[in-house]
């Protein structure tokens, strides 16, 4: 069994401290990032769990999944308003990296894009 620990444990805004944690992704070069919601940022973590850096995110509005490059730099930025705000106000992301797609569930449904924006595929997930 694996186990990392990512960070200090401690809520806070300071590096490796989080506010809510949404999502995650392993990049190919193993590093870990992490997203920090209500920081409104990315820390990077090496796959021993070593805090690396963190950078700014800026989402305009709900409803849109942002890609950023992995020194922090928006690249494309995509509409997922799709989603029923009362039902799924919080949609977890990750992004899967040997298939290049971006994953978003969130109460009932998987859906995985292209990192264009253009939907893929959805599944429904019974609970």
């Amino acid at each position: 069994k694996l186990e990392i620990t990512i960070g200090t444990c401690k809520r806070g805004n300071k590096p490796g401290e989080f506010r809510n944690n949404y999502g995650v992704a392993v990049s190919a070069d193993n590093e870990i990032f992490v997203t920090d919601y209500f920081n409104n940022r990315v820390q990077v973590f090496s796959i021993n769990g070593t805090f690396l850096r963190l950078f700014p995110t800026v989402v305009p509005v709900n409803g849109y999944v942002v890609l950023y490059s992995r020194n922090g730099r928006p690249i494309k930025k995509f509409d997922v308003r799709f989603l029923d705000r009362n039902q799924h106000q919080y949609p977890v992301i990750a992004m899967d990296t040997r298939n290049n797609k971006v994953i978003v569930m969130d109460r009932d449904t998987i859906r995985l894009f292209h990192p264009n924006g253009t939907l893929y595929r959805s599944h429904v997930v019974f609970l």
